[in-house]
């Protein structure tokens, strides 16, 4: 009996002196930097002009192109990627010049008997801003979000 009470003592002690041993949880104090804004003077919201983007589906890898998308607005890049996603998607990526380090990602979607649809997104990883391209409202729209908000794949 002595010896059980002695075992189970020691027992008592050395799980209560294994906590004392045990990592102190550290507090998150994880702050997002704070990126420059290169897309500055482009609007928040704006209604693009992309009549001249009916050729995107005829671009091929390396060619340089310049898309205007407001009277004060325009990218210039090379377009450096073109997959086939489907039959009825294909995806575009240009990398800008005007905007060092930016990418331009364009997804064309065609269906039949109707104008071939685009949505895209303009990022840079160093950048605190990301534009998007949608078309709403029979309008092709470009919107600024903040890029800790926005997730890419």
């Amino acid at each position: 009996m002595k010896n059980r009470l002695t075992a189970g003592f020691l027992l008592v002690c050395m799980l209560q002196t294994s906590s004392l041993f045990a990592q102190d949880p550290i507090p998150v104090k994880q702050q997002l930097p704070n990126k420059p804004l290169i897309f500055s003077q482009i609007p928040e919201r704006s209604v693009c002009s992309i009549q001249s983007w009916e050729q995107l589906q005829s671009w091929s890898v390396g060619k340089a192109i310049e898309l205007p998308l407001t009277d004060k607005a325009f990218f210039a890049g090379t377009v450096t990627e073109k997959v086939q996603r489907a039959a009825n998607i294909q995806s575009l990526n240009i990398k800008l010049s005007n905007y060092p380090g930016t990418l331009l990602n364009l997804t064309l979607i065609s269906e039949p008997n109707q104008p071939v649809k685009i949505s895209g997104r303009i990022i840079n990883p160093n950048s605190g801003d990301v534009l998007l391209l949608t078309y709403e409202n029979n309008k092709y729209v470009l919107q600024k979000q903040q890029q800790q908000f926005f997730m890419t794949e």
